[in-house]
């Protein structure tokens, strides 16, 4: 079982010199923000009491001790409240339970552990993944940012409310939403993989709320058939790498990683086959290719080429881009919205959509999970041709539909049949207690030839003598004009 008991340690006395100065000693700091580096600090030598023994001291905060489910005893912090550190050991004791009988849970033995060393563990797992350089030192250095400022010790110290606070100065300060949100996503994780870890038992920033960005401030513009025409033939070499961008929606690292290995160009469908290390979602995906840029890329591919040989010696940079914009007279800048490298992956989606590709093929091809990627942030609604789409809409009225409409009504040609003397009759209003057979209009009898008999009403020899006046409404007028 758990004990608790108060620490006793050697009480301690600075040495001082002759002149009642403290003795300095240069020692490695063990924790704070100089940690391993060399320091000074007064020297300290234990007090001893008369009868030349040491003189022991309480700690103020109670500890515990407990032995892990491997049979090993350890220690941890406890509180200055006897009460808290027993329900600590009570928890502690289940933990450990729970651990000898197989049910995952947190390691209570991670719970003294730093949360600076869980980072380090966190960012040596990101790197065995296989996650990218760049997005590795992004995420250590927000959450070291977060660890030193909210001064994060212990796991424990991790709370939501502190995160609240912290990110709420962070935007007072200036930071943007977009900024604020790689803050909170960065921290999330290296939570969620603490208790992955079995390291932590729950997430202590599972509620925490990113801030909300409507929209980016950056939007891209996609370019027109006859601008990305311009863009390909302002250079031999860079032309090529326009034109794939824009027909296969490729990224700019997609494009520095293809190799003629992930080129299928001698099948029925053409494709080029993305490996999962050098795509942005870590997935092996398929793009498919038209027949221009399969015959381009067939006109590009050395006669003796080797699998790993690169598809393009190089990619251009966005200030390349930007230069060729210029010199193929295209306008940086539409509407508010600019055009950069990755506005060629717009293009692409752009012309899929105006090509009448169903949504669900543009997702595939442009390789999203979200629709709203593929239909709000990847589609310039520019370019969309809304006048000719609502001019495919059928009529709603035509000569031929009304025809139709009326022939199944009965109501076609009714009244161009009937005798003008006949009609003037049907004209009449009813009386209670009438005894015509011909049923009524009830609506316009205009005389000439095109009105129609709209509604007509007809009643049995029954009904006439009951002198009812709701007679039942016709259905068939032939059947009515009976001589």
């Amino acid at each position: 079982m758990a004990r608790i008991f108060k620490p006793r340690y050697p009480k301690m006395r600075i040495v001082r010199g002759p002149d009642g100065k403290p003795i300095m000693e240069t020692r490695v700091a063990k924790r704070g923000p100089r940690k391993g580096q060399s320091v000074r600090v007064p020297t300290r030598e234990a007090v001893v009491g008369r009868d030349g023994q040491r003189v022991y001291t309480e700690a103020k905060s109670w500890a515990i001790e407990y032995t892990d489910a491997g049979g090993r005893q350890r220690s941890a912090g406890g509180y200055t409240d006897k009460l808290a550190t027993s329900e600590k050991a009570s928890k502690i004791e289940k933990a450990v339970a729970r651990q000898r009988e197989g049910i995952f849970g947190a390691d209570v033995s991670h719970a003294d552990t730093s949360v600076e060393k869980h980072v380090a563990a966190w960012v040596a797992d990101l790197k065995r993944a296989g996650r990218s350089s760049e997005y590795t030192r992004k995420v250590e250095a927000r959450v070291e940012r977060m660890r030193k400022e909210l001064t994060w010790g212990k796991p424990s110290s991790i709370r939501a409310d502190k995160v609240t606070e912290w990110i709420a100065g962070l935007q007072r300060s200036g930071a943007s939403d977009r900024t604020v949100n790689h803050f909170v996503e960065a921290a999330v994780a290296f939570c969620n993989w603490t208790v992955s870890q079995g390291r932590m038992e729950t997430n202590p920033l599972r509620q925490v709320s990113k801030a909300e960005t409507p929209e980016p401030k950056r939007q891209r513009r996609a370019l027109t058939l006859d601008e990305l025409e311009r863009l390909v033939g302002v250079h031999p070499t860079r032309g090529p790498v326009y034109l794939t961008a824009a027909l296969t929606g490729l990224r700019r690292a997609e494009l520095a990683a293809l190799q003629w290995g992930d080129v299928r160009l001698d099948t029925d469908r053409p494709c080029i086959a993305l490996r999962a290390s050098t795509t942005k979602s870590r997935r092996a995906d398929t793009v498919a290719l038209n027949d221009e840029i399969a015959d381009k890329l067939r006109g590009m591919r050395p006669s003796t080429w080797q699998a790993t040989g690169p598809v393009f010696a190089s990619i251009p940079k966005s200030s390349t881009f930007l230069t060729d914009l210029d010199a193929a007279g295209i306008a940086r800048t539409i509407d508010g919205k600019a055009a950069d490298l990755h506005s060629l992956r717009v293009t692409h989606n752009t012309m899929l959509a105006t090509s009448g590709v169903s949504i669900r093929e543009a997702m595939e091809q442009m390789r999203h999970t979200d629709i709203r990627l593929t239909t709000k942030v990847y589609t310039d609604p520019r370019l969309l041709n809304l006048h000719a789409a609502v001019n495919r809409l059928p009529r709603v009225v035509s000569g031929e539909r009304e025809r139709q409409v009326q022939r199944a009504t009965g109501t076609y040609d009714a009244v161009s049949d009937i005798r003008s003397d006949i009609r003037k009759e049907l004209s009449a209003p009813v009386r209670k207690g009438s005894k015509t057979p011909f049923p009524v209009s009830v609506r316009d009898t205009n005389e000439s030839a095109g009105n129609t008999l709209k509604q007509g009403i007809s009643c049995t020899s029954e009904q006439w003598r009951r002198g009812e006046s709701n007679p039942r409404p016709a259905t068939a007028f032939r059947t009515l004009l009976r001589a």
